[in-house]
């Protein structure tokens, strides 16, 4: 079998066996792969990972995932942290660049100035660029507002008989 993107495939199958709480996982091994894996555990993404041959010349990476709290350590959560510090870190002078970029008494040099400016600023500065995303699960749909979570994580709760006031009710 060819594989295009080996990165990716290893990325998702850590990706999925994290979704489904495996404490390990195999993935063929590479060069690459293995120096992918060294940075994943000196960042703590990883617990740890062996090589082992599989025979023919061919090698295989056992991985350790490492969870916190029952959660995957790898999560997109993070990365929307990151752009939302990002967003608070540039809000002011993203604000003046626009106000700056949207007034008509303005000379259209000084507002062009500003949209260029305004484009170098990181692209995950834009409030745009943040997904709402349930604090429990990650998870971007079937998102509730005001309660910061999904409708799985909120009925999860819920059965659980952690939400006071709530009852699950059936047909």
């Amino acid at each position: 079998m060819s594989m295009n993107d080996p990165l990716g495939d290893m990325l998702t199958r850590i990706r999925n066996a994290q979704m489904r709480r495996r404490g390990t996982v195999s993935t063929p091994g590479s060069t690459l792969r293995g120096r992918v894996l060294d940075v994943l555990k000196s960042e703590g993404y990883i617990r740890d990972y062996s090589r082992a041959e599989v025979g023919n010349g061919r090698s295989e990476f056992q991985i350790e995932l490492k969870y916190f709290d029952g959660q995957p350590v790898i999560r997109k959560i993070e990365r929307n942290k990151q752009r939302r510090e990002l967003v608070k870190k540039f809000a002011a002078k993203r604000t003046a660049l626009l106000a700056t970029a949207n007034d008509m008494s303005l000379p259209m040099e000084e507002r062009f100035e500003a949209r260029l400016k305004l484009a170098e600023l990181p692209r995950n500065a834009n409030p745009t660029r943040i997904r709402n995303r349930c604090e429990m699960t990650g998870r971007p749909r079937a998102y509730y507002r005001k309660l910061g979570m999904s409708r799985i994580a909120l009925r999860e709760l819920g059965s659980q008989g952690l939400i006071p006031g709530l009852v699950k009710s059936s047909w």
